[in-house]
């Protein structure tokens, strides 16, 4: 019994000894998460990469320009060959020099890329969703960590009262006994509750420790239970939550429309394929010298064409990726509306917890208002008995466990207005 009230002046002592207190709020928490999360600044240049790739799908729409030199030189190897490049070559040593230019414009590959441009950018568009969905579920799972931890600090505020109310209880419990007016049995009683109690503090402030060390984990920051500060949750609405769209139901309505966009593409890439070129070619040569056969670089020539390519085997293909195409189409809008009415249904159960606990509240409040009076009533009949006096401290007790339960649907009720605010963010 000594052990116990030693434990509990103990746990006095150490609420006693906080020195400087830095304060936290929820939102404070999630933006040292966000700003240290690797996985968030990996979706950013993904993001990135995206951008890039739009602009670059925008070159296939340019003219093709190509420029070529070709300095060669022929040398005749053996007098007596009669093979034909030797008639080709002559008997004289020859440098020869010849400057292209070619320009090929695309015709029916600018629809294609205009096509393939609307697709990079819902690609784009669909990893700025995924970055946000990233961020919803971190800001999500910090919002259940901080909750958690709100809770316990209540608790660990509400045991001490309690320890403290029991061990009162517990003494004069003990003199009860020495006066022989309760049994053994009754002390025993109350030294296995107090014992209890003990192991519920202790309980708690394990589950504290793993919920601040869950903290540094996601924020890279050390909190401490003595010196830091956390703030209640915010528990003003601040939009009509009927209105909220799922990150899924976004991301998926972009999938489809990139579907669509690709059957676009499979049809027009069954077309032939057309194009203009035109190559410009100056050319010179000497036999003797290299030099002088790039002084003579004045002959020209030049060559228009149109170049015609069609594919039965890939024009087969294509049909049946456009088949293929329109069915995933018709898959993804039956996602789109699986996530939506997945969705709507949370909402629902998140605005009927809403009402259940703010009713839980009224209820409560009036409770606590109730047992409020009666323990003033019996404080006046304590001091006539000590018997009376223990009775009193034990319904103290069952009030501050009320009040506890109070705290924790105030907390439970701030937890789902911010889970729908952070439901809501990126409408």
């Amino acid at each position: 019994m000594l052990g116990i009230r030693k434990f509990i002046v103990l746990v006095f002592f150490f609420s006693w000894c906080k020195v400087y207190a830095q304060t936290y709020t929820f939102e404070s928490i999630c933006t040292k998460a966000i700003d240290a999360s690797f996985s968030l600044k990996s979706a950013k240049q993904a993001v990135v990469i995206e951008e890039i790739n739009y602009w670059q799908t925008w070159v296939g729409v340019l003219p093709q320009i190509t420029f070529r030199a070709n300095p060669e030189h022929y040398q005749k190897l053996n007098s007596d060959d009669s093979s034909f490049f030797s008639s080709l070559l002559g008997d004289e040593t020859k440098y020869q020099n010849t400057i292209s230019g070619e320009l090929r414009m695309p015709i029916t590959d600018v629809g294609i890329t205009a096509v393939k441009a609307e697709i990079v950018k819902l690609q784009l568009e669909q990893r700025k969703l995924e970055s946000q969905k990233l961020t919803q579920n971190l800001k999500l799972e910090i919002l259940e960590i901080y909750a958690n931890l709100l809770i316990s600090l209540k608790k660990e505020a509400a045991l001490k009262d309690i320890l403290s109310l029991q061990n009162q209880i517990l003494d004069m419990t003990s003199r009860l006994r020495k006066s022989e007016m309760i049994s053994e049995t009754e002390v025993s009683l109350v030294v296995i509750e107090t014992s209890k109690q003990i192991q519920s503090y202790e309980e708690n402030r394990l589950q504290m420790q793993s919920l601040l060390h869950r903290l540094s984990l996601k924020t890279n920051q050390d909190y401490s239970i003595q010196n830091d500060v956390f703030q209640a949750l915010d528990t003003i609405p601040t939009m009509n939550f009927q209105e909220i769209r799922s990150l899924d139901s976004q991301m998926a309505e972009l999938n489809w429309h990139q579907k669509e966009f690709e059957k676009t593409q499979h049809v027009m890439g069954s077309f032939p394929k057309v194009d203009t070129y035109g190559i410009l070619t100056y050319f010179g040569k000497d036999s003797n010298s290299i030099r002088k056969s790039i002084n003579n670089i004045t002959g020209k020539s030049w060559v228009v064409g149109i170049n015609i390519v069609f594919s039965i085997n890939e024009s087969i293909n294509r049909a049946f990726d456009e088949q293929r195409t329109l069915a995933e189409v018709e898959k993804l809008k039956c996602d789109q509306r699986a996530y939506d009415q997945q969705f709507q249904q949370d909402i629902l159960e998140l605005e009927d917890q809403i009402q259940t606990t703010s009713q839980n509240i009224a209820i409560r409040d009036k409770t606590i208002k109730a047992q409020v009076e009666l323990e003033q009533m019996n404080t006046q009949l304590s001091e006539q008995q000590l018997l009376i006096k223990t009775q009193v401290l034990k319904s103290k007790i069952d009030s501050l466990n009320e009040k506890l339960a109070l705290d924790f649907d105030k907390i439970k009720y701030g937890s789902i207005l911010n889970r729908l605010k952070i439901l809501s963010q990126g409408q």
